[in-house]
């Protein structure tokens, strides 16, 4: 990452945020919260389809 580059700084938060909610998904605390955004997610897309 290059100090001062908007673009480098944008991409290095965003792996950030990607590795955090990652991390988050893959304990076993959040199994049940996963699988609720899942299902709500699957529900918004079948909307947008009809």
């Amino acid at each position: 990452m290059k100090d001062g580059d908007p673009k480098s700084l944008d991409e290095a938060a965003r792996s950030a945020a990607r590795d955090s909610v990652k991390s988050s998904f893959a304990s076993s605390d959040n199994i049940a919260l996963r699988d609720s955004l899942r299902k709500r997610v699957n529900i918004v897309i079948h909307e947008d389809r009809l």
